[in-house]
């Protein structure tokens, strides 16, 4: 399942749906529906901790030095220039910011968010850039599912997976309950990480069961079986949007739904085609950056702040472009040059010893 989709949901939610919210009410709250976005993005991630240390049988010291450096060379200079800028007088962009802290930007603010256990605490969370609390999550499970997978606890079989499934579920429910008797804060439920690990954990399983199917299917019944569940899930989308259900239905069904597609979809068939191109790839390799960015992109509205422009269809596409130029420029230095030497000299430095 291509992770810029799941960032082009967030995109949509976070810039007013570009004008479809007026068009129509399936459409408005279809918009609303892009904040699941976060939890395709979990089940991905899931899946790409299981890949990277069964396929690459790294040891949990270099695959934690790869993937926090993966996130944190192109995040850290971001939450830089926002320290400097709002120091230096700029105006705070960010609500939660206004919220939790006044407006301002602490040294004490940066520290936990570079040591990401800014989650843990609302004035810190999610008050710099704004999306920031994901990573937060991500280096969270990086640590606690790498350290499972390495020691042996978390194990290729049904019933181990089942268990540690069953088990990252009922923490959640418990979350979910202490939110709801108002013991904890229902935000920091929300972007604290014990909620999400259910969800890595489906991701991790739909890679297993990917595995299986691999060496099981031949390939034009592999490319028919992806095409029909691309159906279902555009399908199963469509009724979602359309009943409105409760929240905590679509972010299992739309994790559901995600790790089903992990585990069928084939790059070589008709549907996947359409997400598979050119266009679409090079959208994929900048996602990450353009995740980073585009939320701040969208706050400072240029448009209207320049060409007093207030049409949402047209400050939806300038700040689509103008996210997908900054995170071009941010991808190339931050992720293609710097990442890459920073991520040869971890492999050199393990594989020496």
């Amino acid at each position: 399942m291509p992770l810029h989709i799941a960032v082009f949901l967030v995109f949509l939610i976070h810039s007013g749906g570009g004008g479809l919210r007026e068009v129509s009410d399936f459409l408005n709250t279809f918009v609303d529906f892009g904040k699941y976005g976060v939890q395709m993005f979990f089940v991905i991630s899931g899946f790409t901790i299981f890949y990277q240390l069964y396929e690459g049988q790294y040891s949990l010291r270099r695959f934690l030095c790869i993937r926090i450096s993966r996130i944190s060379i192109p995040y850290f200079p971001i939450l830089l220039l926002i320290f400097v800028y709002i120091n230096l007088g700029g105006e705070q962009f960010n609500g939660w910011a206004n919220k939790f802290n006044d407006g301002k930007v602490t040294i004490e603010n940066i520290i936990f968010h570079i040591t990401y256990l800014a989650s843990f605490d609302l004035k810190y969370a999610n008050t710099i850039i704004g999306v920031e609390w994901t990573l937060n999550i991500e280096v969270f499970f990086y640590c606690v599912i790498g350290f499972l997978l390495t020691r042996g606890f978390l194990k290729r079989t049904l019933v181990n997976i089942s268990f540690w499934f069953a088990f990252f579920c009922g923490v959640a429910i418990i979350f979910l309950i202490l939110g709801y008797t108002n013991t904890l804060d229902r935000l920091l439920i929300h972007w604290v990480p014990f909620y999400y690990g259910w969800m890595f954990i489906l991701g991790g399983s739909a890679y297993l069961l990917r595995k299986k199917l691999v060496f099981r299917l031949s390939s034009n019944t592999a490319n028919k079986i992806s095409d029909l569940c691309v159906l279902i899930s555009l399908f199963l989308i469509i009724i979602l949007v359309s009943i409105n259900t409760l929240g905590l239905i679509n972010e299992i069904v739309f994790s559901l739904i995600t790790a089903t597609l992990i585990i069928t979809t084939r790059d070589s068939a008709k549907l996947s085609r359409l997400l598979t191109n050119k266009t679409m790839l090079h959208f994929g390799s900048i996602s990450f950056s353009f995740y980073l960015i585009h939320y701040i992109v969208i706050l400072f509205q240029i448009p209207f702040l320049i060409f007093e422009v207030e049409s949402q269809l047209v400050m939806f596409i300038f700040n689509l472009l103008l996210t997908t130029l900054v995170s071009l420029f941010w991808y190339v230095i931050f992720e293609k040059i710097l990442y890459k030497k920073a991520k040869s000299a971890i492999n050199k430095r393990f594989l020496a010893n």
